[in-house]
């Protein structure tokens, strides 16, 4: 009555089994926590406005340019110039023609 019953499963293969069983564990849960990571992010970027990124964008511009500003006044250069080097001579003349009609609207026959 005492006799071992032999299923066909060794010790190796079992211990072989219960390693790959908690590695595969050991990649779920890490999906998981990333999976999880993401979605976090994802709310987050979901609940900010939707002009953020423009706006972000804009205040780096705006600290690259005062940056700028202040070296060249460190070094006695004008900053104006520098920024107008920098400009192609078309885009600077459509941005100055723009001003302009910005400023000084004709109202035609309005009084």
């Amino acid at each position: 009555m005492n006799a071992k019953i032999d299923l066909g499963v060794s010790k190796t293969s079992l211990a072989q089994f219960k390693e790959r069983f908690k590695s595969l564990h050991q990649k779920r849960e890490e999906s998981r926590k990333i999976n999880h990571e993401q979605v976090v992010e994802e709310d987050r970027r979901s609940k900010l406005p939707a002009n953020f990124e423009a706006k972000r964008r804009r205040q780096e511009w705006e600290l690259a340019e005062l940056e700028a500003k202040k070296k060249a006044e460190e070094r006695g250069e004008d900053f104006e110039r520098l920024k107008a080097l920098d400009t192609q001579a078309d885009v600077a003349e459509k941005m100055e023609t723009a001003k302009r009609r910005k400023n000084n609207p004709d109202t035609g026959f309005a009084s």
